[in-house]
């Protein structure tokens, strides 16, 4: 197995130009979708085509609706390029009266380079300050064996997007960012829950708590924050 490092600059330009190309692509349908879910019964979700619907979730699959490990939202081989991804999970909620956010986890698999994608989304009424990612920004996990593993960001200078939903009068914020492993750290991961999560933005950083079991009030879905990386990374290796 390969394992991506910060130096490898041209590996990385080639999956951020991958990955913008996707996102231009499907950014309105995903802003309708999580529109849908914030504000409506996601039994509503159905009254978007088919065709949106499946395209939404091939690039952007916000829920996971698979229960066993090792099934794949997205998978692509070519000649030149090998792509899967696992369907996202929920790591961690808040819900505070008309105020909603969550992390969500999705793991691939580029060309052999296990990557772990972070979603936040933030809704609220008041306004939302903007969070952004940088090369610098990284994510420290607390295991319950005591030990600290730390993942680094591979995405430059990338910002949260903002979107206004007039009917409701709330701002939707959504910041994505892109991290990768060490060999040591990547068997760490496998081997303990995670207690604690310290997300490192740009000028600033904030802890989360994370828990074994957590009852998602959005979705209403069960998720194991704390067992993520050790039910799910073998199925990036």
């Amino acid at each position: 197995m390969k394992f991506i490092y910060i130096e490898n600059l041209l590996k990385i330009r080639q999956f951020e130009f991958f990955l913008k190309e996707k996102v231009s692509k499907t950014r309105i349908l995903f802003s309708q979708l999580l529109d849908t879910i914030f504000n409506k019964n996601l039994l509503e979700v159905t009254k978007l085509s088919f065709a949106k619907v499946s395209v939404i979730l091939l690039f952007f699959p916000l829920f996971s609706i698979a229960q066993s490990n090792c099934k794949y939202d997205f998978e692509e081989k070519t000649d030149s390029t090998y792509l899967k991804t696992l369907p996202e999970k929920i790591i961690y909620e808040r819900v505070f009266g008309s105020s909603k956010d969550f992390i969500q986890f999705s793991l691939m698999n580029n060309n052999g380079t296990p990557i772990l994608r972070v979603q936040i989304v933030e809704k609220s009424s008041l306004f939302i300050p903007s969070k952004c990612f940088d090369l610098n920004s990284k994510i420290v996990f607390q295991l319950n064996n005591g030990k600290f593993v730390t993942l680094q960001s591979i995405m430059e200078n990338t910002c949260s997007v903002l979107n206004y939903n007039e009917q409701e009068q709330a701002n939707i914020r959504i910041l994505e960012g892109y991290f990768v492993f060490t060999k040591q750290n990547y068997e760490e991961l496998k081997s303990s829950p995670i207690s604690v999560m310290r997300l490192q933005y740009v000028g600033g950083k904030k802890d989360y708590n994370i828990k074994s079991e957590l009852q998602s009030e959005i979705i209403k879905e069960t998720f194991y924050p704390a067992k993520f990386f050790m039910e799910y990374l073998k199925c990036v290796e």
